[in-house]
């Protein structure tokens, strides 16, 4: 082969593995459930994990949510995730915080697809992407034609975080206020609407636990309500973990209200349940913090004396920094 010509080759095969696409794989993680997990493997851009929230259309259709794998090629403004989307434009990049939004002609800025990647503080607030070197991200489809899963959704946001830095295992917070766990109910099992007041509909049921982990494994034991809209609660957690940093959970839990008189009738005072899956990683050099996400399933108790069942959203804050 003339020297010119195997220099073209070469340059053409590098070009084409420049542009080699992630491999998207979508998995079924709990058996007889249609709930997603959608890996990706290959990412040389941006990459990160979420939890894709869709919202129901109507009164016959609930809200409901998949987990997610997300890789963003900061160039060309295309993501691979759940909901893929190219032609994103960086519109805003200022301390600390891109933005990118798909400019198809809405005027209002709002109703345009957009992600937001920040470095701030989540919900344990000294656990910041400062120190994890982690981006929050949020990813919002607001109108039903931007979402390309089938059913009746009107739209759907992720929240999520990207990955910088990962430990095989996290450092142990002393504190219990360390490690933060957040079920929000989506729908009754099965798809349907909840029939629950919007104080929790649109909520969430807020606990605390203690951690321990070892050897690729760990529990987080649930141990108090958050005080606000949670008291008594009960359950774990089981960790596995791998070399990577990532990790999966199962477990079971159980909470109170908070409040103990003066409900409405509709208002939950009660609610049980498994966390069928959770999937997530442990952030920063030194595992300074540890985030998942996933679906628990049980049932709630209202004040009517009603019990109801429910799928809902599960996200675990873990910080390691007292």
């Amino acid at each position: 082969m003339k020297p010119l010509l195997c220099a073209a080759v070469i340059a053409a095969c590098l070009a084409t593995i420049a542009r080699a696409e992630p491999v998207v794989e979508v998995t079924h993680p709990i058996p007889g459930d249609p709930f997603t997990d959608t890996r990706i493997e290959g990412c040389t851009g941006t990459f990160g994990v979420g939890l894709m929230r869709y919202f129901g259309t109507s009164a016959h259709i609930g809200d409901d949510s998949a987990l997610t794998d997300f890789c963003l090629d900061d160039a060309s403004g295309t993501l691979a995730a759940a909901e893929p989307k190219s032609g994103l434009t960086l519109v805003a990049d200022d301390n600390g915080t891109r933005k990118f939004e798909l400019l198809d002609g809405e005027a209002s800025d709002y109703m345009r697809v957009s992600l937001r990647l920040a470095l701030e503080e989540n919900f344990v607030g000294v656990c910041s992407g400062k120190i994890t070197g982690s981006e929050t991200v949020h990813y919002h489809l607001p109108k039903q034609k931007h979402v390309a899963r089938e059913g009746a959704f009107n739209q759907a946001l992720l929240q999520g975080f990207t990955l910088v830095r990962t430990a095989p295992a996290p450092r142990l917070a002393s504190s219990t206020e360390g490690h933060y766990l957040a079920i929000a109910p989506l729908s009754q099992d099965g798809g349907k609407p909840l029939h629950i007041d919007s104080k929790l509909a649109g909520g969430v049921a807020a606990m605390y636990g203690t951690l321990s982990f070892g050897d690729n494994s760990g529990t987080l034991s649930i141990t108090k309500g958050d005080g606000g809209t949670t008291g008594a609660v009960g359950g774990a957690l089981t960790i596995a973990g791998d070399d990577t940093g990532q990790v999966t959970m199962t477990g079971r839990f159980e909470a109170k209200s908070a409040r103990l008189a003066g409900h409405h009738p509709k208002e939950w005072v009660s609610m049980s349940g498994t966390v069928d899956y959770m999937r997530g990683w442990i952030l920063g050099e030194e595992g300074e913090a540890m985030q998942a996400m996933g679906l628990a399933r049980g049932s709630y108790t209202n004040a009517s004396g009603e019990t109801h069942p429910i799928r809902a959203e599960i996200s675990l804050y873990s910080c390691g920094t007292d």
